[in-house]
């Protein structure tokens, strides 16, 4: 597992150092322009997020091309290890998103439902992963970004659909205001579970077309 981590930060690194340079001179240039912390948090976190969904697509695309897995093949690893280290670095920098933007809404004390908007944003990078793993191995790298597209399509016609329909209005978002605890389980138990499913797929389908 140690190999596979320190292969991706070795093929990865730049990126990585880029990303903390980009966070980095954020938070020390910030102040200079007289930004309060909490909008210097939300860019941190808009930095990750964005960094993180454009890496992970870029990284298993690389590794895909680049027939790594043929040859981490030689190394004495169970494939669901293999396919674990794949989900990992996604989670952590998830995580770190997700710490910055709890950040970013606690340090002022705002009236905010916290812990939704964390969880939410916890689901929405891990869904990234989640699709664009098993996908990459089913589809091949080149084809990879379709169900991208497909459910980005979908998600863009239930919005416009839901706009014009009139139901997000006021009254619905204040129905929702006694709901909050349940909506944050809501959305962890459907993290853990796309992630889970995520994870078992991706390696039945590695199992069987990787060798």
């Amino acid at each position: 597992m140690k190999a596979l981590l320190y292969k991706d930060w070795i093929t990865h690194r730049f990126s990585y150092l880029l990303l903390l340079g980009m966070i980095l001179l954020v938070l020390l240039f910030g102040p200079l322009f007289k930004l309060n912390l909490e909008f210097l948090l939300g860019w941190s976190a808009s930095i990750v997020i964005i960094g993180a969904v454009a890496g992970g697509m870029a990284g298993q695309t690389t590794d895909m091309k680049s027939h790594v897995d043929r040859y981490v093949q030689a190394v004495p690893l169970r494939k669901s290890v293999i396919v674990l280290e794949k989900f990992l670095w996604n989670w952590a920098i998830a995580l770190l998103a997700t710490g910055l933007v709890a950040a970013a809404l606690l340090v002022p004390r705002i009236e905010a439902p916290v812990w939704l908007i964390a969880a939410a944003c916890l689901f929405g990078m891990t869904f990234f992963s989640s699709l664009m793993t098993p996908s990459a191995y089913l589809l091949g790298p080149d084809m990879a970004f379709i169900p991208y597209a497909v459910v980005f399509m979908l998600f863009g016609l239930g919005a416009t659909g839901l706009a014009k329909s009139g139901i997000l209005n006021e009254e619905f978002f204040a129905s929702l205001s006694d709901k909050t605890d349940a909506i944050t389980i809501g959305f962890l138990v459907a993290t853990v579970a796309l992630n889970a499913a995520s994870f078992f797929v991706t390696q039945a389908i590695y199992r069987r077309k990787v060798n």
